[in-house]
């Protein structure tokens, strides 16, 4: 009896739990036909993704590209035959042609097909030698997986192919329909380490705290996973009624997850005091309409009353551009927002916000941290560069380069580079995080910076960045803030 791996365990228990969440977002479309949004002109291309990447250069012929595809596709079958019927067989190796096409013809700047042969041939090789004792139907669809994954990962580190259960997944993250543990997660010392918390998630709500070590959750060992893969499996298991194991401090424990429905939304906000309060986790397809709602629900916009806005971007790590320009757009009186160039330079292009500020003119101080990322960073640097938002905290992650969708029917979706972009200045953002006005952090992180500790306590506010972020609001700038800051490092 063949032992199922640890990564098969997962998929297997994600498709278990998430298939009557993730059922409604299951794209019913052929070989390449994506599902595009309403206003998307190009009808090749579904919902547009923000990641960084590295950026290859390189021309070929059409003869190299051949050549390179009848490579890859004689490994594979090298390695399934006797294994799949004929018709399963030629499903796969279309999909795969087909993942060569929008490499060949999609991505921003294709690596040369020669680079290609050789990383997806190793990795065909390599898990047909690992698994050629015990090849059975399960391990074909992983060959086909693995030969996937290396053409779409051939481009660059934040191309990737995703498969079906993962593809609905992230779908319905996309438009509200699937659950979110509601951590952040980092590796340690080899141990993943809860790095941000959700206040309105599961997790928060079960107990989990800051710096907590997940162990396992149920009889899953996560220490033995990547990010990905424990996040994927942590939002699988949310709403139902299963333990986690938790290290804190010396002491190890289970904790039991609240069995209950925790779609974690993806924005909260609070007033405080005079202070509009607004925290955003990712930008779906309505997250400009989400900070509109939030400053209503927070009491409103008053420059009689209002002291400013604090926009809490700590841990977002992106999601729609689309949706990113237009919240970046939305408190500019005019001006651009973002620039985007493509393989294709009819297809460049730089999105500009429209006359009108949601803020009426009053001052927003925006908070970042190295989790901060894609569209949140288009968010950051435009504020920034137009001298509307002091950002403070820690500088961005620095991820400029766009991942298109491509959806490949019931084999799952492939994410490549087709872009990347730059901030209004003209600076690339591509490993260039956004640098806060104010770090907070140790000594030797930035100038200026401090403590976060240094920060005045306020009522009812138990996080010292946000105690520094409405000190500088009020302050009304970080040359004033520091001038009354108690301990500058």
């Amino acid at each position: 009896m063949r032992i199922m791996t640890t990564r098969e365990r997962i998929r297997a228990v994600s498709v278990l739990l998430m298939l009557v969440v993730v059922a409604s977002a299951l794209p019913v479309c052929g070989l390449l036909r994506a599902q595009t949004l309403p206003d998307n002109a190009t009808a090749r291309r579904s919902v547009m993704e923000w990641h960084g990447g590295a950026v290859h250069g390189g021309a070929d012929s059409e003869a190299d590209w051949s050549r390179a595809e009848a490579r890859i596709l004689h490994a594979y079958d090298q390695n399934v035959r006797f294994h799949a019927s004929s018709i399963e067989n030629a499903v796969r190796r279309s999909v795969l042609r087909s993942i060569v096409s929008l490499i060949r013809h999609e991505s921003f700047d294709p690596p040369p097909p020669d680079v290609i042969v050789i990383s997806v041939i190793g990795k065909i090789e390599q898990f047909a030698q690992e698994t050629r004792a015990q090849f059975s139907q399960d391990a074909v669809i992983n060959l086909f997986e693995v030969a996937a994954a290396a053409l779409a990962e051939s481009v660059d580190s934040y191309s990737q192919f995703i498969p079906p259960f993962e593809s609905a997944l992230r779908r319905a993250r996309q438009f509200g329909e699937a659950f979110d543990f509601g951590v952040r997660l980092a590796r340690q010392d080899g141990e993943l380490r809860v790095r941000h918390l959700a206040g309105a998630g599961l997790a928060a709500r079960s107990g989990v705290l800051m710096d907590d070590i997940l162990l396992a959750i149920g009889n899953v060992t996560l220490s033995d996973l990547d990010i990905e893969d424990a996040a994927l499996l942590l939002d699988a298991v949310a709403g139902r009624a299963v333990s986690l194991r938790i290290r804190r401090g010396a002491r190890v424990f289970d904790l039991p997850l609240l069995p209950e429905a925790a779609n974690l939304p993806a924005s909260s906000s609070r007033r405080l005091a005079d202070v509009v309060y607004i925290r955003l986790y990712r930008f779906d397809t309505d997250a400009r309409e989400m900070v509109e709602r939030e400053i209503v629900f927070a009491g409103g916009i008053n420059r009689a009353k209002s002291g400013g806005i604090v926009l809490d971007l700590r841990g977002n790590g992106g999601g729609l551009m689309q949706q990113g320009a237009l919240i970046a757009g939305a408190f500019l009186n005019g001006g651009a927002v973002v620039s985007v160039e493509s393989r294709d330079p009819l297809q460049s292009v730089t999105y500009s916000a429209r006359p009108g500020d949601l803020a009426n003119g009053l001052p927003i101080v925006l908070l970042t941290d190295e989790f901060t990322a894609s569209a949140a960073e288009i968010v950051a640097a435009a504020l920034q560069d137009h001298r509307r938002a002091m950002v403070v905290g820690r500088p961005t992650r620095g991820k400029g380069t766009v991942q298109t969708r491509f959806e490949l029917g019931g084999a799952g979706a492939v994410y490549l580079t087709t872009g990347r972009f730059a901030r209004p200045s003209g600076a690339w953002l591509q490993k260039t995080p956004v640098v806060p006005d104010l770090t907070l952090g140790d000594p030797g992180d930035g100038e200026p910076s401090i403590s976060p500790h240094s920060c005045p306590d306020l009522p009812d506010i138990d996080d010292p960045w946000l105690n520094c972020a409405i000190a500088v609001l009020k302050a009304g700038s970080i040359s004033s803030f520091l001038g009354t800051s108690p301990r500058r490092q």
